[in-house]
């Protein structure tokens, strides 16, 4: 028996052991145990860091997934420090791997890209999330023209949180398209898995709808909003989610057609009529008398008094 065969035998144990510490692990985050998963993640990682030293070529795409998860986990437990410098560790490994593999490779480094940009952008490090989600979406990009099925969802979810990155940052000029194409992915998958993804295709065109609003293009926010308010029509009365959100479209709803209504014409005075009344009043009372004080507040006076 050779040495590659002797190793890969005497890894297996301990390779099943970190398999079941990666389903311990999901199931601690099913349940928010973050903490507990963190653990799990971490004691798998031990045993990936010495199985990935003897045999490199076999258990380095599961020593960069490890590291992933753990990300994830301190990310949710917002130890932010920690989450970055396991993704970092992560993109690292796929980037060796993807010198040999670039296809086999390509779209886990692009995800854990957009991980680690959602990161930046929640701990207000705009200009290396912007960075992170083009590069993500680039490769996403280029490995949909042979899959288009699987990368939607990924182009449509790091599209949007660029294009809110974008308004965040008074940018809704570069927000627009990237709004517009995650609208584009998500008509696509909410027309197949309506239940799976109706409710982000509302959630987009409503923020699709704000940037419409900051770039005054009314009828396309109206549009928008109107699509936002059916699909949470649907679900208003199982879900509290979707009522709270309805209400938030009702408003802007409301806000659209009332900057829309022709405005009202000012309320005036029958010509000639307040000058008549001013003179009368000045035969008998001074013209800086105690009641009107001056022109201004006389007319504003007499608007009272009608």
């Amino acid at each position: 028996m050779n040495e590659t065969k002797d190793s890969t035998i005497f890894s297996e144990p301990e390779q099943r052991l970190a398999e079941t510490l990666d389903g311990d692990a999901a199931a601690h985050l099913a349940a928010r145990e973050y903490a507990k998963a963190a653990e799990n993640y971490r004691q798998a990682l031990k045993i990936r860091q010495k199985l990935a030293v003897d045999e490199p070529e076999a258990f380095a795409p599961e020593l960069a997934k490890n590291c992933a998860d753990l990300a994830f986990a301190y990310e949710a437990l917002q130890q932010n420090a920690e989450a970055e410098k396991y993704y970092r560790r992560a993109m690292s490994v796929y980037e060796q791997l993807m010198l040999q593999k670039p296809r086999t490779y390509a779209l886990d480094f692009a995800d854990v890209q957009s991980d680690l940009a959602v990161l930046y952008q929640q701990t207000a490090r705009g200009d290396e999330a912007e960075e992170l989600f083009l590069q993500a979406l680039a490769i996403y990009e280029k490995l949909a023209k042979n899959q288009p099925s699987v990368l939607a969802e990924k182009q449509a979810f790091s599209g949007k949180r660029l294009a809110d990155l974008y308004m965040d940052t008074e940018r809704a000029v570069l927000a627009e398209p990237h709004y517009l194409s995650a609208l584009m992915y998500y008509e696509r998958l909410a027309a197949q898995e309506p239940l799976s993804f109706e409710f982000a295709l509302a959630d987009v065109c409503f923020r699709y709808a704000l940037c419409c609003c900051c770039l005054e293009k009314d009828e396309d926010a109206m549009a928008a909003l109107e699509k936002a308010r059916f699909i949470y029509a649907k679900n208003i009365a199982e879900d509290a989610c979707s009522q709270a959100q309805a209400t938030l479209v009702a408003q802007e709803i409301d806000k659209l057609k009332n900057k829309s209504a022709p405005p009202k014409a000012p309320q005036m005075l029958p010509e000639g009529s307040w000058e008549d009344e001013w003179e009368k009043d000045l035969e008998a009372e001074d013209v800086f008398g105690k009641r009107f004080g001056s022109l201004v507040e006389r007319l504003r006076d007499r608007f009272k008094r009608e």
